[in-house]
């Protein structure tokens, strides 16, 4: 159990106990602090889910109302993992301590939006993978939002799931901060290497990759993560976004960023 008036690093970010016992809960309460402990568990107490907390000795519960999720089934991801959470109340005949995440997520966000800025550099960890955006904890529980364009150089039309984890930890760079909205945008891409100085063609090379869109008697064939080239596939039947082909290099320009195809086979 960890504490402190306030968190800007991310929940779970390679936390370290430095307090224990059922007293020192009083002191919390008292001083209205905030509390980083482990979720043990998901249970159903009086027909809620729950989360059950380790205290160093106490236990704690979190019901779903009290998380600061918005579905009961979110919960289950968090188990394994630090949160954290306010006092609201304690038991002491039975050790238990009740809790709201919600609460401290509150006090803590005024002070994570005060702290960010663009350009910063900060640790993350995904909370959420949509269909175009990974949600990430950028510190104190608060969710930044990375969309698709920024979380990866690849073009293919696969699932974010495929590239990012749940619980995963992340350097990005902070690129908008609007507190009217509460909205924080971050970037993965822009801490990683231009992709295309990491390849070199010469005519006639033969190289594979996937078509990534199709646009007339042209296709965009992606070689490797953010390196697209532009592919002439008069010599094949038709082709599609997903389909994997091979082709000879007939011009390259890395400071142009520009390659360009001739596609000869559609591979299996």
């Amino acid at each position: 159990m960890q504490i402190s008036r306030s968190f800007t690093r991310p929940e779970g970010f390679k936390a370290a106990a430095e307090a224990s016992g059922l007293d020192v809960l009083y002191t919390v309460w008292e001083r209205n602090l905030v509390v980083e402990a482990e979720v043990l568990k998901v249970t159903e107490i009086g027909g809620e889910q729950c989360w059950e907390l380790e205290l160093d000795g106490a236990k704690g519960l979190v019901p779903f109302s009290e998380s600061g999720l918005e579905y009961p089934g979110q919960m289950d991801q968090f188990t394994g993992s630090m949160v954290f959470v306010k006092v609201k109340g304690i038991d002491k005949d039975s050790g238990i301590a009740a809790l709201s995440r919600q609460e401290a997520l509150a006090d803590m966000r005024k002070s994570v939006m005060e702290r960010l800025s663009p350009g910063q550099v900060v640790d993350a960890i995904v909370r959420g993978v949509g269909r175009n955006t990974v949600y990430l904890d950028v510190g104190g529980g608060v969710i930044g939002e990375m969309p698709r364009k920024m979380a990866t150089f690849s073009q293919k039309l696969q699932s974010l799931r495929k590239v990012f984890n749940l619980g995963q930890q992340l350097r990005v760079k902070v690129m908008e901060v609007d507190s009217e909205r509460n909205k924080i945008v971050v970037s993965r891409t822009e801490l990683l290497p231009d992709p295309w100085e990491k390849v070199d063609f010469k005519r006639r090379d033969r190289i594979s990759g996937t078509v990534v869109r199709v646009h007339g008697d042209k296709a965009f064939v992606e070689f490797k993560d953010g390196v697209v080239a532009l592919a002439n596939f008069s010599l094949l039947d038709r082709i599609s976004p997903g389909d994997r082909v091979r082709g000879v290099v007939t011009r390259f320009d890395p400071e142009k960023k520009l390659l360009r195809l001739k596609l000869t086979d559609r591979l299996a």
